[in-house]
């Protein structure tokens, strides 16, 4: 990516962050969806705190800051990071003694080429978002996209989504594996179908268990903390050194264990012999979870952090939560007095 084309996506999306502040601080809710701010009733046009004029439109909003206007869509999922050659185009013009020249005619081939190299992913509606990769070979522009927005939308987050769909999946199965255990010492013993359970629990929490590490190394999470993130989230880079470390003890036993249970069974020893040293790899894989967990939780609420001091409340777990109990305190009737 053209450094020039980095640094114009930097200073658009600090604009458009900087407008979403101001419509929090003047009432004004970011919705959880493009969908839910085409709905809604409040004045298509006004002022917002500070003088600031508005203007609603479709998807999006238009407003004219003291730097300048600055105009964008919200995503589907109520992503304030995209834009598109047009809006770009409009920024430029507002601040054309900012850029080169060139700038603007360029514009097209930037895009082009952005996807090409898989550095910008292209919804279907049209936005582009800048794609959740370290680009290794520039760091100055790793720099400056990062200076322009320190954490991609939820649904964008790679991290955000091994955690999701792959270490989440480990910690239901070790939670139905653990039951199943006091179980089995309360009473003594278990039927037939929960010792098939049993099994299943195990095997599938270790599976999950090598495909959240093997997510961690395939996506670079390191890199990413490192160079895609804001700098608050450095503290979690120990956490992660301390869990690479330990899953190199075991990793490759780990990884037959895996292939054998995802894949068709060709090698029934392979399972036989992970826990064959007297429970040593069953208690290494628990602490595994146990620090997984711990990096999970530090990431997340790091980033809970940075939504709610960026405005980004659509994002916000806390505020989805009171959004929710609010919804159902409003949907719930009220009993009838005696």
């Amino acid at each position: 990516m053209e450094l020039a084309f980095a640094n114009l996506i930097r200073d658009y999306q600090k604009q458009v962050s900087y407008a979403v502040k101001i419509l929090s601080e003047s009432g004004i809710e970011m919705p959880y969806s493009s969908h839910e701010w085409t709905l809604r009733n409040e004045p298509r046009e006004g002022k917002l705190v500070g003088g600031v004029s508005y203007q609603r439109h479709g998807r999006g909003i238009w407003l004219d800051l003291p730097d300048g206007q600055v105009d964008f869509d919200f995503g589907d999922q109520g992503e304030i990071t995209g834009f598109d050659r047009w809006r770009l185009e409009c920024f430029l013009d507002c601040r054309r003694d900012a850029y080169p020249t060139s700038a603007r005619s360029e514009l097209g081939v930037w895009l082009k080429d952005g996807i090409i190299k898989g550095e910008l992913i292209q919804a279907p509606y049209g936005l582009y978002y800048v794609a959740d990769i370290a680009i290794s070979k520039n760091q100055d522009v790793n720099r400056v996209l990062t200076d322009g927005c320190g954490l991609p939308h939820q649904s964008q987050d790679r991290i955000l989504t091994l955690y999701s769909e792959c270490f989440l999946s480990a910690d239901v199965m070790l939670g139905h594996y653990n039951s199943t255990v006091r179980y089995a010492e309360k009473h003594q013993g278990l039927s037939r179908l929960k010792r098939i359970g049993l099994r299943v629990y195990l095997l599938s929490w270790l599976g999950y268990l090598h495909s959240t590490m093997e997510g961690i190394q395939s996506i670079g999470v390191r890199l990413l903390l490192q160079r895609r993130r804001h700098h608050s989230f450095q503290e979690a880079i120990p956490l992660l050194d301390e869990l690479n470390s330990l899953f190199k003890k075991h990793a490759n036993s780990l990884r037959i264990l895996r292939n054998n249970v995802f894949h068709l069974l060709t090698d029934a020893k392979a399972l036989e012999a992970f826990f064959s040293q007297d429970g040593q790899r069953l208690r290494w894989a628990m602490e595994l979870h146990r620090q997984l967990a711990e990096f999970f939780s530090n990431y997340r609420i790091t980033a809970e952090v940075y939504y709610l001091d960026t405005g980004r409340m659509a994002e916000s777990v806390v505020r989805s939560m009171a959004r929710e109990r609010k919804r159902r305190r409003s949907t719930t009737t009220p009993a009838s007095a005696e």
